[in-house]
């Protein structure tokens, strides 16, 4: 049975099913109020009192239900400037006219927002370090370039044993670093880079989780190795991306430049990967097919390119761009798909109205997280 705080939440929202609102009903009659649809100001803070005395949890907080409808109302009607977005799903047309935004709950997209750990263990904050600063000489020189980006410069000639740093971004965030052979890596959201400040031996080693897009610094003498969870990518020195997160079921390597072979370690197989081919290993099975790789490095340049891509996937990286949490209401599809481009720079708000204009969905956002229901609650029952 659902708890009266979710049924409140789900009716602030506007979100309750029909089986819902009448659990509502039942509960506000028990306190002797009218239905929802009726709740004066007073009715509201006499059933807000009530909700507190019986169910409040320790810190939890409820907040003025008093504009309930139009915070409701208004967290669905948005406006779209500019956006670039289109849609190739099924009959839908791209939208023609612009609609207004006034959620008062809209997320700001992430940013260049990481974590350095060193081999003492030490942290820093990079966004909190100007540009242009030397963060540490010892060993390497670690600087924090014009641009943003994180440099280790090799001290050839230090005598110090190799230390190992760590680069992790959370959600909202992503990371540029020049690694000390030069080798360019781009870090999307919730994501880690392990890595040595010098390069020495006969190999590169450094090793992944989540996604990364490389340009690797040439050195046919030394390849160049990526470990991630279930993989190893060899490289002497090419351009290709990385989405290995331990939160989702496959690993995928695309290669945009040059040659890599990728091995795994539960497989006795590996795969020689051509440019725009993309290997992906899940459930202990491998396959190499050919991709778009400008749709798979979008988040690099800055954007969401979604190619007929399912709405569960496409939520999922909204999520970790913009560090909110997604609930689906029974009778969605997660499977329906849709094509389209915006700019990784927009807020949320911008990027739920183009998916709500497909007329099918109805988002809506609060306290960092977005319910996705059907616009008919009737349909939502499977």
């Amino acid at each position: 049975m659902k708890e009266p705080k979710e049924l409140l939440e789900k009716y602030k929202l506007g979100l309750c099913s029909p089986e819902e609102l009448a659990l509502l009903h039942r509960w506000i009659h028990h306190i002797h109020l009218d239905q929802p649809s009726s709740l004066s100001e007073e009715d509201l803070n006499r059933a807000q009192a009530d909700f507190e005395k019986q169910f409040a949890t320790q810190s939890t907080v409820v907040r003025s239900l008093v504009n309930w409808k139009i915070i409701a109302a208004a967290a669905s009607v948005i406006l779209l400037f500019g956006v670039g977005f289109y849609f190739i799903n099924g009959s839908i047309a791209p939208p023609t006219e612009a609609t207004a935004v006034v959620s008062e709950n809209d997320v700001l997209p992430g940013g260049d927002v990481a974590i350095l750990t060193m081999e003492d263990g030490k942290k820093v904050n990079l966004d909190d370090i100007s540009e242009g600063s030397v963060i540490s000489q010892t060993g390497s020189k670690i600087t924090k370039n014009e641009e943003g980006a994180l440099v280790y410069t090799a001290d050839p000639q230090s005598a110090l044993s190799i230390a190992y740093h760590t680069v992790e971004t959370p959600s909202k965030g992503q990371y540029r670093i020049v690694l000390p052979d030069g080798t360019k890596v781009w870090v999307n959201s919730e994501s880690s880079l392990k890595f040595p400040t010098r390069f020495t031996g006969a190999t590169r080693e450094v090793e992944l989780d989540g996604e990364a897009y490389f340009e690797v610094a040439k050195d046919n003498s030394r390849p160049f190795f990526v470990q991630s969870k279930s993989q190893k990518v060899e490289v002497l020195g090419t351009h290709f991306n990385i989405k290995s997160y331990k939160d989702e079921p496959y690993e995928k390597t695309t290669l945009l430049e040059g040659a890599v072979k990728v091995s795994y370690a539960n497989l006795s197989v590996s795969r020689i990967l051509k440019p725009g081919d993309q290997a992906t290993v899940t459930d202990g099975r491998c396959a190499v097919r050919a991709v778009d790789v400008e749709q798979v490095i979008d988040w690099k340049n800055g954007d969401f390119i979604f190619r007929e891509e399912s709405l569960v996937h496409i939520m999922k990286r909204v999520s970790r761009w913009y560090g909110v949490d997604v609930a689906y209401e029974r009778g969605v599809d997660l499977s329906q798909t849709f094509s389209g481009q915006v700019s990784r720079s927009k807020n949320i708000s911008e990027v739920i109205a183009c998916l709500e204009s497909t007329g099918d969905l109805k988002f809506v956002t609060k306290n960092n997280k977005i319910w996705i229901s059907k616009t008919n609650p009737k349909n939502n029952e499977i």
